[in-house]
């Protein structure tokens, strides 16, 4: 454990330390004979638990919202008054779920 100059700490491990771990390949690159990890206790210290479970998740979520706004106008409604609103959004997600059928017929 070193400390780092942005108010870290900096481990090291020796790839040969990683022999048997079923992610070696993952994490330590051919060649290297360490590896480094950069970790802030301060950046975590405040989170709720469970936060990286949620953020697993939440990059599905949001790339369907963002594939709906840019791709099928949803930034803009088309119509007024919340039915009306409601009746496109539910037609926004058909579309959205057809097309993810689509693609797993398709692959």
């Amino acid at each position: 454990m070193t400390p780092h100059q942005g108010g870290g700490f900096l481990y090291t491990f020796r790839a040969r330390d990683c022999g048997r771990c079923p992610l070696r390949a993952h994490c330590v690159s051919p060649g290297r004979r360490a590896k480094g990890v950069y970790y802030r206790p301060d950046l975590h210290a405040g989170r709720p638990r469970g936060i990286r479970a949620a953020m697993r998740l939440r990059w599905a979520v949001e790339r369907v919202f963002g594939e709906e706004k840019v791709w099928h106008r949803f930034d803009r409604l088309r119509y007024n008054g919340r039915e009306r609103a409601a009746i496109q959004a539910y037609l926004t997600a058909i579309v959205v779920d057809a097309k993810k059928m689509a693609r797993r017929v398709a692959a």
